[in-house]
């Protein structure tokens, strides 16, 4: 597989998680949703990693994947990506922290919590689309 290849089948992924997230935030399955928004954001991260540098690293931590990309990218994308880190740094952990422990545990997560990590989720990909 080529990278492009593997730039379009990462991001593919991470929209469908995305969709994921979505509904079962819906239906009110929020540990699950919070486990698939962990992993569109990651997907999205990596394909850009990939984009740019021809490989990514292979740790799931969202805020490693963050400081990679903002050090293989232009200084506006870095400067963008510093910022979120900066100011949604905790959010960012919370959504790791569900990651992990609804992979092997149900977790209680209120819909508040998960519709705000949500957010920040949606914007950073948003931007970093367009500007990264």
């Amino acid at each position: 597989m080529s990278a492009d290849d593997g730039v379009k089948l990462l991001m593919q992924r991470s929209e469908r998680f995305l969709e994921n997230v979505k509904h079962n935030f819906e239906i009110g399955f929020l540990d699950i949703a919070a486990f698939s928004l962990e992993q569109s954001i990651e997907l999205f991260l990596k394909s850009k990693v990939l984009e740019k540098a021809g490989d990514f690293p292979h740790t799931q931590n969202i805020r490693t994947l963050m400081q990679t990309l903002s050090e293989q990218s232009s200084q506006r994308c870095s400067e963008i990506v510093k910022s979120y880190l900066d100011k949604h740094g905790i959010i960012l952990g919370a959504i790791q922290d569900a990651y992990i422990t609804s992979r092997y545990f149900a977790i209680n997560i209120e819909k508040n919590d998960l519709d705000k990590m949500i957010q920040v989720v949606q914007e950073i990909i948003h931007d970093l689309r367009h500007v990264c």
